[in-house]
């Protein structure tokens, strides 16, 4: 019986964290719900003319599987932020382009030197 609990508690612990997704939130307002953690890939191994594996550095970008389970590849300059799913009920960790105020030192009013 003892031996049974843990095995129990060994399989719970496990298999907790496999179905998580995350949002990735786009720089144009867009969020993209991801299943599992998305993978940032920036170099990528390629055989030369003599069939020596190389690893050449390359535009860096996120892999991922969509919600249908195909695998999607983004660029990692076109995302502004990666969040469990787990925190939707967040509001204010998005970004909302239409609710986005400017900082107070974006104001053109004064010399850039004096707004610091």
């Amino acid at each position: 019986m003892k031996h049974a609990f843990s095995f129990l508690a060994l399989c719970l612990c496990l298999t907790s964290g496999c179905a998580t997704s995350y949002d990735m939130v786009l720089f144009n307002g867009r969020v993209t719900t991801t299943k599992g953690k998305p993978k940032l890939v920036s170099t990528v191994e390629i055989p030369d003319e003599t069939g020596e594996i190389k690893k050449v550095v390359v535009e860096p970008y996120y892999v991922f599987k969509d919600h249908t389970g195909q695998e999607q590849k983004i660029s990692a300059s076109r995302v502004q932020r990666i969040y469990p799913s787990s925190n939707r009920e967040d509001k204010d960790m998005y970004y909302l382009p239409n609710n986005y105020e400017k900082p107070a030192s974006w104001d053109k009013s004064k010399p850039w030197y004096k707004r610091l």
